[in-house]
């Protein structure tokens, strides 16, 4: 590969990034990013996540872009918390376990949707409660562990910056 050709990890993860700090972002309002998008991401149910990313953005002004693009990669990690949250609400709500099948789930909603509704209402209900309830300390962990990182790189940036400025050179990744 060319050195000047960034990888696919450079150009869909990397570079993103670095444009916000050269856009003038912090370290630390691009961690609050990961912590918002980390917590609404994971909202257990399917459907909600690109939604709740998007008022999260605008009701913190934070970078609506930057917030989809970490909402996405969240989506494997949301699908297998789906289940551990909504066994979780049984539990904490002592309710017995429903049958979580997908063909089961698949033809209750596509035959009859008042019943579907009926029996697996309360249990997104009840993975959505322990959701809020994790969510605040999660979102400070994330944002507590992805700031310190995301100090040092703002500062290479800049530096990086300044050192462009002062000697340019034809290709250069960061």
């Amino acid at each position: 590969m060319n050195q000047c050709t960034p990888s696919l990890w450079q150009r869909r993860f990397v570079q993103p990034i670095v444009q916000q700090f050269r856009q003038g972002l912090s370290a630390e309002r691009i961690a609050f990013t990961f912590a918002a998008a980390g917590t609404a991401g994971m909202f257990p149910l399917l459907g909600f996540t690109t939604f709740l990313c998007g008022f999260v953005a605008v009701r913190w002004r934070l970078n609506q872009a930057l917030m989809q693009f970490l909402c996405l990669c969240m989506y494997p990690l949301h699908l297998a918390t789906l289940l551990p949250f909504y066994r979780l609400g049984e539990s904490l709500f002592q309710q017995p376990r429903i049958d979580l099948s997908i063909q089961i789930i698949l033809k209750a909603f596509f035959g009859d949707f008042p019943h579907f509704f009926q029996n697996y209402g309360m249990t997104g209900v009840r993975g959505v409660i322990v959701w809020a309830l994790i969510s605040v300390p999660l979102g400070m962990l994330i944002y507590f562990i992805a700031r310190i990182p995301l100090r040092a790189w703002s500062g290479r940036v800049r530096l990086e910056r300044a050192a462009k400025q002062n000697d340019p050179q034809p290709c250069s990744t960061p």
